[in-house]
């Protein structure tokens, strides 16, 4: 069975004639819109790359600023390691050499203690002898007092 073909209305074409130019403007009118939205969307693609691109070229940049603070910190650290280091050990030899002085010291007046001993067992000797006249016993022991100056 075969259809019958459409029948042809005078009266609706005129009006598919005005309809059919009414729907070509309004397609193009929707199609240059989406067209322009188009570009506006490939616009705002491009300066949303290009943002992107700066942010990028930004943390690249604060990457290697990190990285030299980073260097700078620890040529920092290791210098003030040195330092304690260095300052430690001329700590260590003051106090090595502070002991010795004491020690030199503590011998010296040891030193000087047996000898004013030895000074007066030797001058107690002269006066128990009695020989000796008090001008003799200042001059000897002058010449005891003076061996040691020199």
């Amino acid at each position: 069975m075969k259809k019958p073909p459409p029948k042809k209305d005078t009266k609706s074409s005129g009006s598919k004639k005005s309809e059919g130019s009414k729907f070509n403007a309004q397609s193009m009118n929707k199609i240059l819109d989406i067209g322009k939205e188009l570009v506006s969307t490939g616009a705002s693609l491009l300066d949303l790359h290009k943002e992107g691109e700066k942010t990028r070229q930004t943390q690249i940049k604060a990457d290697a600023d990190v990285a030299k603070a980073k260097e700078v910190t620890e040529q920092h650290r290791l210098r003030a390691v040195t330092n304690i280091a260095e300052t430690l050990q001329k700590h260590a030899s003051e106090c090595n050499l502070h002991e010795r002085e004491m020690l030199r010291l503590q011998t010296e007046r040891d030193n000087s203690v047996s000898l004013n001993r030895q000074r007066e067992r030797v001058l107690d000797k002269w006066l128990e002898d009695g020989e000796a006249s008090k001008a003799q016993l200042a001059d000897q022991y002058r010449a005891l007092t003076n061996e040691k100056k020199e």
